[in-house]
């Protein structure tokens, strides 16, 4: 098999939930995963259940808040350096508290939140990460994104559900 340099992004995405399941299929069929999360902690339990398991790829962390995009120019800056390019961006980053509940508690720093890590953190890692794909080789990029932006649930979720449309639509424009 082939060498790829997966890097699996996320505020925790690569370090939780089907990130961190990802992480380790990737690593476990032998690719190289760079990960990147807000928990350096995390992270490093990452590296080391990698290694323990005995799998045959590896992984490396970078800490990184990719919902603020002067940290993600920095992070793919120093992904440069010793990386000469991307085979997958796998983006897999969201949260849905604090913004569960009725739309009229939710407040304006709540929205903003899970508007800047649902919409804004894709946004920014598919933006700078392209520089860095070669399109010619079949280089991918796979966002994964909740079923409520483009079904209906129920109004407690209706914050949450217009943020996952909202990446969802910018999704759909890059790659149209």
């Amino acid at each position: 098999m082939d060498l790829h340099n997966v890097w699996e992004c996320g505020r925790d995405g690569a370090t939780s939930g089907i990130g961190r399941a990802a992480v380790h299929r990737f690593v476990k069929e032998g690719d190289h995963v760079i990960s990147g999360g807000r928990s350096q902690t995390k992270g490093m339990q990452l590296f080391q259940e990698s290694d323990s398991n005995g799998y045959i790829g590896c992984v490396d962390f970078f800490q990184a808040d990719i919902a603020n995009e002067t940290e993600v120019i920095q992070f793919y800056k120093e992904l440069s350096m010793t990386f000469s390019s991307i085979d997958v961006l796998v983006n897999n980053g969201e949260i849905a508290p604090p913004a569960a509940g009725e739309l009229e508690r939710i407040t304006e720093d709540e929205w903003h939140k899970l508007f800047n890590t649902n919409v804004e953190a894709t946004l920014w890692m598919m933006k700078h990460g392209i520089k860095h794909m070669d399109r010619k080789k079949g280089a991918s990029i796979i966002n994964l994104a909740a079923t409520t932006g483009v079904t209906t649930h129920l109004p407690t979720l209706a914050a949450y559900s217009a943020s996952k449309k909202s990446s969802t639509c910018v999704i759909n424009k890059i790659i149209s």
